[in-house]
């Protein structure tokens, strides 16, 4: 019987709906399909949320024993299984930055093997050296390498050029969402839109919504530093839900602007209610200065709200489309920065709105479940 076998780091819920998706495709084909998760956050992951921990899982999966150090995990119990089962399939997560990832890229010479990348062009991290030496070794033991877009296929072309080594092929696999759950206002009770409403303030306003944690990376001090005040007090309110070490800072900084009344930050939003502050949102902003594929950007399209994302972020290209439902924002260059708050902070309801059903209807498909598994497994020869 054939087999599909993904070695995984950590039970993400994210992945967690990629990975029950997959289990109904490759059941119904007739292919055996098992997760090995490196850890169940016991190591080396202790900033993730506790709402993360001792998820409930349908599909067949096992935790295995942790011998590494932090997050490089390492657990040569699942090592000698996959070795002895043999899978017909194996897709490699964490395959350069943990030792079980990259001794199984370099193992399991029988099984079409495909890695698992996020990296992008804008933040390549180590190229050169040993790291990136370890890089290209691990992705070079691999035939395909999933890819959650195409400045993440650009960045293993950038491997290329600096290899003889032949890098693997970049095959399609986004980070998705559960699609179900994020929906457009319109598929929520009218009601409970409105009272949300009421709650944050923003009856005779439009809400912009930032779901960004207060860390540098996520570029809130620089965005704050340029926006337009007279037009933010006058017509919007402006949600930040996070938490971080600049919490302090950045609300100082809210105060010195005197945006109290304009600018809000909520520590905490369970994932059960984010869908519904998305639906009572008018905009979804990130300005991140680095951003691998933020999932916000997947959900707030689900939504269908229109997209203001930096030009930093790796899945810029795929869920903003300029002039149809969003803006790109050119976080690095302040002048421009400024032009383009101005003219996202102007921009009237009616054309957010219409900006919003373009990322339903448009860019969100980039991120539809069903086909982006089917079109995956089409790339690896199953089906």
């Amino acid at each position: 019987m054939k087999s599909f076998h993904v070695i995984q780091n950590i039970p993400s819920p994210y992945r967690l709906h990629l990975f029950n998706e997959m289990w109904r495709q490759l059941t119904a084909l007739g292919i055996d399909f098992h997760v090995h998760f490196m850890s169940d956050f016991s190591k080396g992951h202790k900033e993730r949320p506790l709402s993360w921990h001792n998820p409930k899982i349908d599909f067949p999966h096992t935790y295995w024993k942790d011998y590494g150090f932090g997050c490089h995990h390492f657990n040569p119990g699942m090592l000698r299984y996959l070795r002895r089962v043999k899978p017909t399939y194996l897709l490699i997560g964490s395959t350069f930055d943990t030792f079980t990832g990259f001794l199984a890229s370099q193992g399991f010479k029988s099984s079409v093997k495909c890695a698992w990348s996020e990296g992008n062009t804008k933040t390549t991290g180590k190229m050169t050296g040993l790291l990136g030496w370890i890089k290209r070794t691990a992705f070079s033991g691999c035939q395909f390498v999933g890819v959650p877009g195409r400045d993440a296929a650009n960045y293993i072309a950038l491997h290329q050029s600096l290899t003889k080594k032949k890098m693997p092929t970049p095959i399609f696999l986004p980070n998705l969402i559960d699609e179900t759950r994020f929906r457009p206002r319109k598929g929520f009770e009218s009601s409970n839109i409105d009272n949300l409403r009421k709650e944050l303030g923003v009856e005779d306003k439009k809400l912009c919504i930032i779901p960004a944690r207060l860390e540098w990376y996520k570029g809130l001090k620089e965005f704050l530093s340029n926006l337009p005040l007279q037009l933010i007090v006058d017509n919007w309110k402006i949600l930040i839900l996070g938490q971080g070490s600049l919490n302090e800072e950045i609300k100082n900084i809210i105060e010195e602007c005197k945006l109290g009344n304009s600018i809000s930050i909520l520590n905490y939003v369970s994932y059960e209610k984010m869908p519904m502050f998305y639906a009572a949102s008018d905009l979804f902003l990130l300005p991140s200065l680095m951003d691998r594929n933020p999932l916000t950007v997947v959900e707030a399209l689900h939504s269908g709200l229109p997209i203001a994302l930096s030009c930093m972020a790796g899945n810029v290209e795929e869920g903003v489309t300029e002039g149809r439902n969003g803006w790109v924002l050119p976080v690095k260059n302040d002048v421009e920065y400024r032009e383009i708050l101005m003219s996202i902070f102007s921009t009237d309801i009616k054309t957010l709105q219409l900006m919003g059903e373009k990322s339903l209807t448009e860019n969100a498909q980039f991120w539809n479940t069903k086909g982006v598994i089917q079109q995956f497994f089409s790339a690896l020869g199953i089906g």
